[in-house]
């Protein structure tokens, strides 16, 4: 006979089972068989059962029986792995198709509990983490979208001071030409100044004028050319 103090722990924690915000299953550690699972767990996982496992009929059945259809990392061999190595199992944001639906993510927790001396049972826990994956997916695009603005951006000025350079190399060949020819001559000129055929105040002073302004615009060039 159960007593009356038994009877309502074990009720004490049905309701708790019941109000927790997250799927949770218990399972013997040897058959996998589903002892208890709460409504939350149930909602979530029957809509990928056959009709024959609806409104709770998985309880009392080993996952071998019934859990052929549900994620592949929710396995016998990942049972088993926990049970063996003893050693908790986590699975985060684990993507589920659902049969007539988008697809959903899952986070799936596996744990090892000795409920009693050398009894274990396997309690699990799952939560829909679809709006939480869903939002950093988002998150995800929106840095990427952005990478992508700024790699678009600096494409854009890499072409600027390209163009900017090639033309101030041009902008340098162009006028040192002219800028030299020019020097060239107006020396020339002076050069050609004898006692017989002097050149005269007035050109003096412009030939002078022409060297030092042409060197000045040399000067100026090189500077720019510096700078860029």
């Amino acid at each position: 006979m159960v007593s009356r103090t038994r009877v309502k722990k074990y009720r004490s924690a049905d309701v708790v089972l019941e109000h927790l915000p997250v799927g949770v299953a218990v399972y013997d550690a040897q058959e996998f068989r589903l002892l208890e699972a709460n409504a939350l767990f149930l909602a979530n996982v029957e809509p990928f059962l056959d009709p024959c496992w609806l409104d709770g009929r998985v309880i009392g059945h080993p996952l071998a029986e019934f859990g052929a259809q549900l994620h592949p990392l929710c396995s016998i061999d990942v049972f088993q792995s926990v049970v063996e190595q003893k050693k908790a199992y986590r699975g985060e944001a684990l993507p589920l198709p659902t049969p007539h639906g988008p697809l959903t993510y899952w986070n799936w927790t596996l744990d090892l509990i000795e409920v009693q001396a050398g009894v274990y049972h396997l309690l699990q826990t799952i939560t829909d983490g679809t709006d939480q994956e869903q939002a950093r997916q988002q998150s995800v695009r929106s840095w990427l979208n952005s990478k992508q603005s700024e790699d678009e951006e600096d494409a854009v000025q890499r072409s600027i001071e390209e163009q900017k350079n090639e033309f101030v190399w041009i902008a340098n060949h162009e006028l040192r030409t002219p800028i030299t020819i020019i020097q060239g001559f107006a020396e020339l000129l002076k050069m050609t100044e004898t006692e017989e055929y002097p050149l005269g105040e007035l050109a003096n002073n412009a030939l002078t004028h022409i060297i030092d302004q042409s060197e000045h615009l040399a000067l100026l060039i090189d500077s720019m050319l510096d700078i860029s």
